[in-house]
């Protein structure tokens, strides 16, 4: 279950926060175009494989048990 529950706001909760968290750190030290660009999805989509990584976990676990 602590699987589940991590991916789970990996993918709602982590990933959306770091990327209004990249884009104010972008607008508040005029970055470059690449933050936006690159940087704040691939950080982003990382969180987020991370995340569906967890939940696949949880279930191979469950399916053990």
């Amino acid at each position: 279950m602590l699987f589940l529950a991590a991916g789970l706001a990996l993918i709602t909760v982590v990933s959306p926060i770091a990327s209004l968290i990249l884009s104010i750190v972008g607008l508040q030290f005029s970055l470059d175009l690449i933050v936006y660009t690159f940087y704040s999805p691939f950080v982003s989509n990382s969180i987020k494989i991370i995340g569906i990584g967890c939940i696949i976990y949880s279930l191979s676990l469950r399916s053990h048990s």
